[in-house]
């Protein structure tokens, strides 16, 4: 659990514009519950932690707010920490060919099937692309949004293909 922990003090360091409170509401909730039930140093640790979150990001629900009485939250795509924005674009994408999937049938061939298993390897070779730093106890500073790109790009066009080829 502490392991969770350490990931979830990322947003600590990050201020309104990078993150959404959608997706970060699993990692506040981490906190929340190693600085209730964590025992010794490390509850002082998540305490501390806990507040300087809810100083950054809440203070009674008016740190992110702004003069036109919204509440800032990172939008697609995410600068800086881009973690919910690959999220996001995996999202969409899986969700436009379902919906594509839905209206007739496809007929997908070996081929098809064979660019699109390569596009999705491709996706998680980008999202463990920097493990050395996980392993080590740090957060992923670099991402291989090349890597990432390509994955999206054989797999979407080879969904579409498959698509396009299908007679309705």
């Amino acid at each position: 659990m502490r392991g969770f922990a350490r990931q979830a003090e990322q947003l600590i360091t990050i201020g309104c514009d990078g993150d959404d409170t959608r997706d970060t509401g699993y990692e506040r909730a981490i906190i929340a519950l190693m600085a209730k039930f964590d025992t010794g140093s490390y509850q002082a640790r998540w305490k501390t932690d806990l507040e300087a979150i809810y100083n950054n990001h809440d203070v009674g629900g008016k740190a992110c707010k702004q003069t036109d009485n919204s509440f800032a939250n990172a939008s697609f795509p995410c600068p800086g920490r881009h973690r919910f924005s690959r999220r996001r674009i995996v999202s969409m994408t899986i969700l436009g060919a379902g919906l594509l999937a839905l209206s007739r049938p496809i007929r997908m061939l070996a081929g098809h099937r064979v660019a699109m298993t390569l596009g999705g390897s491709l996706i998680l070779m980008s999202l463990m692309w920097d493990y050395q730093n996980l392993m080590a106890g740090g957060l992923p500073e670099l991402f291989a949004w090349r890597l990432f790109g390509a994955g999206e790009l054989v797999g979407t066009v080879a969904f579409l293909h498959a698509f396009r080829s299908s007679k309705a």
